[in-house]
């Protein structure tokens, strides 16, 4: 067994330098734009693609950040979106996308976008935008998908997968481009952050639509949920959702061992590009191993989380 895999590591390197399995996975990703209707297998994918369901597998995440059954499930979710979108009802909507139960889909369907179906629909109504990435949380919290909002950060990913066809309004980090785009799109109100923006901005914004200002440094996040929702008239929404997460966090803190109850903590993600560093104010900090020489030595299998009595800062000295 061990020498199998490390054959298949050998040949997974050889065929990653030769550039070949790119294209083999390309015609995957084809294959699924077109056939996401029907029942596939990764058995049957890794067949077509020449490999092993190991290797296979391997390749496609490596290549892509998310696994083949995600990209189809992702495929199937944005055509649902588009049937809610022209009024297709349920049931048309699951035959269409390649599910034969409706609850089923619907299960499915509130597992990727965190709302249901209806609920979707409901909310779409509604036009938000998130002129800052923070924002884009506060209103997902809620069960809202901005409808417009910057999604051009590197951790933004999982966002862009799920929300890239909701979110009609790609925004940047120019005043200039994200004034034109929200006149032209003329949203329903606007979210910001006080400090991240001018003055002289805040007063034009305020001329497209009643825009909140949420005061970053001088409130917590809690606050800045409970400010959205009163702007939006979700307050029923916003505390479900912090009764829902203090619930969650107190089962957390059960599972802690108490030798690691004490101090900050540092949590990380490693993921291909490299590490993400989650912080308070940060959410996420994205960077490469090289960047941190004290990191190099640690196991990647192994570490999930690293005490520090200090902040997420100390590690950039490193």
């Amino acid at each position: 067994m061990a020498s199998e895999a490390g054959f298949q590591d050998l040949l997974h390197l050889l065929l990653k330098r030769q550039g070949w399995y790119g294209d083999v996975l390309e015609q995957v990703r084809f294959f699924l734009d077109r056939h996401y209707t029907e029942t596939v297998t990764v058995d049957y994918l890794a067949g077509m693609a020449g490999m092993s369901r190991y290797y296979f597998m391997r390749s496609y995440k490596e290549r892509y950040g998310q696994s083949v059954m995600e990209y189809l499930t992702e495929i199937r979710m944005n055509k649902a979106k588009q049937l809610m979108e022209e009024g297709t009802v349920l049931r048309e909507i699951t035959e269409s996308v390649g599910y034969k139960d409706p609850q089923y889909f619907s299960s499915q369907f509130s597992k990727f976008t965190g709302m249901s179906p209806s609920t979707y629909v409901a909310n779409r109504k509604e036009r938000v935008a998130a002129y800052s990435w923070p924002n884009i949380g506060h209103l997902l919290s809620l069960q809202i998908i901005p409808y417009a909002a910057p999604i051009d950060q590197s951790w933004a990913d999982e966002y862009r997968r799920k929300y890239s066809f909701d979110i009609k309004v790609p925004l940047s980090h120019d005043y200039d481009f994200n004034r034109q785009a929200l006149w032209r799109a003329r949203p329903d109100k606007i979210i910001a952050l006080e400090e991240m923006i001018p003055d002289e901005e805040k007063a034009r914004l305020q001329l497209i639509a009643p825009t909140l200002f949420l005061p970053w440094h001088s409130a917590n996040w809690r606050v800045h949920l409970q400010m959205t929702a009163k702007f939006l008239n979700r307050e029923a929404e916003a505390e479900k959702w912090l009764v829902h997460y203090d619930e969650q966090a107190a089962a957390v803190r059960m599972k802690v061992p108490p030798d690691f109850r004490e101090g900050a903590w540092l949590i990380l993600t490693f993921c291909p590009r490299g590490i993400k560093i989650w912080a308070e104010e940060l959410v996420q900090f994205c960077t490469t191993i090289s960047s941190f020489p004290a990191l190099k030595a640690l196991n990647r299998s192994n570490l999930q989380y690293l005490q520090r009595s200090g902040s997420w800062s100390d590690l950039m000295q490193m």
